[in-house]
């Protein structure tokens, strides 16, 4: 065989290949080829667990940390009215939850279930959460012990945090013994305008336990302004405050 009858026979063959790989094959691999994804159920792409970890905004279970309740108490609003509040706190630096479920329990002296109450919140990086339910009715019983959990599991994925630059510059309470109210403004120092804010107040006593606490919303806060909150209680409070504290968080 000649040398230019096998180079047309390879230029054949070749060609048959090419043909078939464009017509034939392209097609069926792109009706059946899923590229890797966060959503394959599949531990592909880096990913540090199936669909978690690596390029996936899902962290996975060991990337982070369950958030920490300080404490969780009930306070006498009115005869039988209860203002409820958890402390907790999200030591995750750039892990978030935007929506967190959560159960709180009264309980009294002899641990039978008074009430429950669930909710929803939102869990932001490395902060403060403080969770608020109020107007809880008890009747003529006692609440002597207040449970909170969050509900697993919790979607926890991993966010480029941001501080808002909110702050509080002022903080006065008047009328501790009678009526009791505080004033306060909150500050927006960042060059954003920010959103759905919600303001927590605690008041605590001389031997730091919250003795008190409320919450406010302020719906929007342009970059630069400042606006007065109020927070009020209908009857005095049972113990000499000692400090104020206020938390400004955004919701996300």
């Amino acid at each position: 065989m000649s040398i230019w009858a096998r180079r047309r026979k390879i230029f054949y063959f070749g060609g048959a290949i090419l043909f078939a790989v464009l017509f034939l094959g392209l097609p069926l691999f792109t009706k059946y080829y899923t590229p890797a994804s966060c959503f394959d159920n599949k531990k592909n792409q880096g990913e540090y667990g199936v669909d978690c970890g690596g390029p996936c905004v899902k962290l996975c279970s060991s990337q982070f940390s369950s958030p920490i309740i300080v404490w969780a108490r009930a306070i006498p609003v009115t005869k039988g009215v209860y203002n409820l509040l958890a402390y907790a706190q999200n030591q995750n630096l750039s892990g978030r939850v935007k929506k967190a479920q959560y159960i709180f329990k009264i309980f009294d002296n002899k641990g039978v279930l008074i009430s429950e109450k669930s909710g929803m919140t939102f869990i932001l990086p490395h902060n403060i959460i403080p969770v608020f339910e109020g107007g809880i009715v008890a009747g003529e019983r006692l609440p002597a012990i207040v449970t909170f959990e969050f509900k697993e599991p919790l979607a926890w994925e991993k966010i480029d945090y941001k501080d808002p630059g909110l702050v509080v510059v002022q903080k006065v309470l008047s009328g501790e013994n009678k009526s009791p109210r505080i004033d306060a403004i909150v500050q927006n120092r960042s060059t954003n305008k920010a959103s759905h804010i919600e303001v927590t107040a605690i008041v605590y006593d001389t031997n730091d336990n919250a003795m008190a606490f409320s919450k406010t919303l302020i719906d929007e806060l342009d970059d630069n302004q400042s606006i007065p909150v109020t927070f009020t209680w209908p009857e005095s409070f049972p113990k000499k405050s000692s400090r104020i504290e206020i938390i400004p968080l955004v919701t996300p």
